[in-house]
C-alpha cells in the first residue's frame, strides 16, 4: 500500500483495560476479542490501526486462535477475499520477519 508509515504512527490499543470481569461479560453476550490490524486507503492516505476488538462469535475474524493468522481484503470485483494461516511454525514466522527486515533495509 506504500504507506510510508512507522510504527509510532500506528494508532494502537492493548489490551490492558480488558479486565476478567469485563472478558466474562463479553463472552455472556455471546461475542469474543479479538487482536485486529487494520489497513485503509483514505483520501488523506493509509489509516493503520491494531487493537483488541468485540466481534460476534460467528465472524470470521474471531475464527483465529492462538498464532493463526487470518487475511481479509476487501475488493470492489471480487468482494471479500481471505488468506487463513493456520498454526504458522518457525519457519513462517522467521521468514516473515526476515522479508520486514528486507523491506525496511530498502527503505533507510
Amino acid at each position: 500500500m506504500n504507506a510510508g508509515v512507522t510504527p509510532q504512527q500506528i494508532d494502537r490499543r492493548g489490551i490492558g483495560r480488558l479486565t476478567p470481569e469485563k472478558l466474562a461479560a463479553i463472552e455472556a453476550r455471546g461475542k469474543s476479542v479479538t487482536l485486529l490490524s487494520r489497513a485503509r486507503k483514505t483520501p488523506r492516505g493509509v489509516k493503520l490501526r491494531v487493537r483488541a476488538e468485540v466481534l460476534d462469535r460467528d465472524d470470521i475474524l474471531a475464527a483465529c486462535r492462538g498464532t493463526s493468522n487470518l487475511l481479509v481484503l476487501h475488493t470492489d470485483l471480487m468482494g471479500d477475499v481471505g488468506v487463513f494461516t493456520l498454526k504458522p511454525g518457525l519457519d513462517q514466522t522467521a521468514y516473515g520477519l526476515f522479508s520486514d527486515l528486507v523491506e525496511i533495509a530498502r527503505t533507510i
